[in-house]
């Protein structure tokens, strides 16, 4: 909606307890990097209007393996 944000996160880990910085994806299907085993995305709403809520309805990864 209008007068709303989303930006969207990305980390990875080889194993799952080291995790990579997180980096913004910049546009839709932007790759994550570095490539690894484990992923963990994050979604910034923001509003500067208290009569909006911003709405997130579905949200895909794809994966193609190296």
């Amino acid at each position: 909606p209008v007068n709303t944000s989303l930006t969207v996160q990305a980390r990875t880990s080889l194993d799952g307890v080291t995790w990579s910085n997180w980096n913004t994806m910049l546009v839709s299907g932007s790759a994550v990097s570095p490539v690894e085993r484990y992923i963990q995305y994050g979604l910034l709403l923001a509003t500067t209007d208290s009569q909006t809520t911003p709405q997130v309805n579905s949200v895909t990864l794809g994966w193609q393996q190296p």
